[in-house]
């Protein structure tokens, strides 16, 4: 939920604001030879939608706007730090115990976030709960992923990436009824708290999580195994296998405890698979926070932009997990990569117009989705067009392609790696997206350096 809080939070870009004023002259005339100045005396901001935001309260507008994007770039830079730090780390101490450190310190440090009112501060703080993030959704997706087997764990992964679209689904509900940022960061950082699994809570929903049942096999942790393999077999009904439990497990037992990604790279073939999937979750992420987080950027209004935006994520991991068993999981992959990416094309080029609404296929859309709409809604009285309607639809569409090929790159990832380095493996391809996530708000920067059309085809052509 964190990842779409400061999508929210952000949300007022600032973009329609006027950074300079006359001199001398009318108000509302301003010539090439009268002398414009910055506006020294503050801004005044239009707060019909947000009371308070990170924007308004630190002036993130005009000179200073690359320091609003540079939160969110710093986030993502905690992300990879926590990614390349906290996944070896996970693959030696074990998977719960760096999730249970991690969750706490998230929930302490978004906590404490609305209580800083320096904006330094503000970014050190992103930065290092963007750290502690990396490590409880790598270390609970690793968890799961090594629990299941077959298609049931390609149910749990994709399973697991859905409760995200809840996050985000009920973010935006809380965002709609509280307008200042500080009220909403906070509400949602509480609410973080009753999802930490307790290691001696007499509660028994917070001790429910279990270790990883392939690492503690894969450390030689005997005891152990045979505990949680015996708690699964009684909660499965299975009372037979749980018998069986006591058997030595002697070949599990000789699997090596220790290896390296450098083990991982001597397979030439496994290389050039990882490389590859690596990539894939740089184009993936670079397109997936691009366009969650700028939402409020597209026509229309913000709050149905944003929750349209959530909604299509629950049928496109639903469309993930079908795919990946019905077609492979390459094919699945590759088709939804390159349908997200024919969307994006199409919007980038339509928002850039470059693209006429005379093509057979924009006429194809035009008429199922548009036009309905626009006949619903009064266009003389309304900011919005045809053509604004159908970026907002195309770019949505793409959105839940690379929602889609996003979550399928998690499954594949995991499934690919050993489980030795699994963790340590997964958070390099974490890495790599998370370099593409900070790309992607620096991507939208151009555009205020009167570089729009390169900044809205750059990551179409990367991705």
């Amino acid at each position: 939920m964190s990842e779409q809080l400061l999508g929210v939070r952000v949300l007022d870009s600032g973009s329609d604001v006027y950074c300079t004023y006359c001199e001398k002259g009318s108000a509302n005339i301003c010539t090439e030879s009268l002398t414009r100045k910055t506006c020294d005396f503050g801004y005044v901001y239009d707060r019909s939608d947000y009371v308070s935001t990170m924007t308004t309260m630190y002036n993130l507008v005009c000179d200073r706007a690359w320091m609003r994007d540079l939160i969110k770039s710093l986030w993502m830079f905690g992300v990879l730090l926590g990614s390349l730090t906290l996944g070896t780390l996970s693959d030696r101490y074990g998977r719960k115990t760096i999730f249970i450190i991690s969750s706490f310190a998230e929930v302490t440090l978004a906590c404490s976030l609305p209580f800083v009112n320096s904006y330094y501060a503000v970014a050190f703080v992103e930065f290092a709960t963007g750290l502690c993030s990396a490590g409880v959704f790598m270390a609970a997706f690793i968890i799961v992923m090594e629990l299941f087997d077959g298609p049931a764990r390609t149910i749990a992964g994709i399973g697991l990436q859905s409760s995200c679209t809840a996050g985000y689904f009920l973010n935006g509900v809380i965002a709609y009824r509280m307008r200042d940022w500080k009220q909403l960061q906070l509400t949602c950082s509480i609410i973080g708290l009753a999802f930490i699994p307790y290691p001696e809570s007499p509660c028994k929903f917070f001790r429910i999580m279990p270790e990883s049942l392939t690492w503690l096999v894969q450390r030689g942790k005997t005891a152990k195994v045979f505990q949680l393999r015996k708690r699964i077999a009684r909660i499965n009904g299975r009372q037979e296998f749980a018998e069986m439990c006591e058997i030595p497990m002697a070949r599990e037992e000789n699997i090596p405890a220790h290896a390296s990604l450098i083990d991982l790279l001597r397979h030439k073939r496994l290389a050039l698979t990882f490389t590859l999937t690596a990539y894939n979750w740089l184009t993936g992420a670079m397109a997936y926070y691009g366009l969650s987080w700028y939402t409020s950027s597209l026509p229309g209004n913000t709050y149905v932009n944003y929750f349209i935006s959530a909604a299509v994520e629950l049928p496109a991991y639903i469309l993930s997990a079908v795919m990946f068993e019905c077609f492979g999981r390459r094919s699945a992959l590759s088709s939804m990569y390159l349908l997200a990416g024919l969307c994006l094309l199409v919007a980038g080029l339509l928002r850039a117009g470059k693209l006429s609404i005379n093509y057979p296929i924009i006429v194809l859309i035009h008429s199922l989705f548009v036009r309905p709409l626009s006949a619903s809604v009064d266009l003389e009285t309304s900011s919005l067009s045809d053509q604004k309607i159908m970026i907002t639809i195309v770019a949505i569409a793409g959105r839940t392609c690379v929602a889609a090929a996003y979550a399928m790159a998690y499954n594949y990832a995991a499934e690919m790696l050993p489980t030795e380095c699994r963790h340590a493996g997964t958070g390099i391809c974490s890495m790599c997206s998370r370099l593409g996530a900070i790309a992607a708000p620096q991507i939208n920067l151009l555009a205020s350096y009167g570089l729009r059309r390169k900044a809205q085809m750059m990551e179409v052509q990367i991705f």
